[in-house]
């Protein structure tokens, strides 16, 4: 294991124990993780879609995902679950694939986790994500109450 790789282990530690801690509170905030796309599409590739790897980004920790935003979106209780779901069982088959519905599986993706961060009251991130404005505008609006 390299030393980045030593770091990248010790800080998702310390993010799942602070996890943990938080959410024994009383009156724990409401808190989710969102990753990057190249990180979600390890765990849900998109057909077409390629990410170059980056140092450090191998996988999503699996002890994260109950509140990681991209395994929230496909609970059952979720609105735009039974068609993520349909989407998704409709690409497993990648020869009858067209560029019109991938684009319109990474719209509802899009449009289901932008709703669903307005649930919650800490967002854990990486700058980059946290920079993208497409993405948080719809959330600043809806926290500041317009519509």
């Amino acid at each position: 294991m390299t030393e980045g790789m030593q770091f990248v282990s010790i800080f998702i530690i310390r993010e799942v124990r602070f996890l943990n801690n938080v959410q024994q509170l009383q009156e724990c905030p409401r808190i989710t993780r969102l990753y990057g796309g190249s990180l979600a599409n390890c765990d849900f590739p998109i057909p077409g879609k390629f990410y170059s790897a980056k140092k450090g980004d191998e996988k999503p920790e699996e002890m994260l995902r109950s509140i990681s935003i991209h395994w929230i979106i496909r609970r059952e209780d979720k609105p735009y679950a039974a068609e993520i779901k349909e989407f998704e069982n409709a690409m497993e088959d990648e020869s009858k694939l067209k560029v019109d519905v991938i684009k319109e599986y990474t719209e509802l993706l899009s449009k289901a986790t932008r709703e669903e961060l307005t649930n919650y009251d800490v967002i854990f991130c990486t700058t980059s994500v946290a920079t993208n404005s497409n993405l948080f505008c719809n959330l600043k609006m809806k926290l500041s109450g317009h519509h």
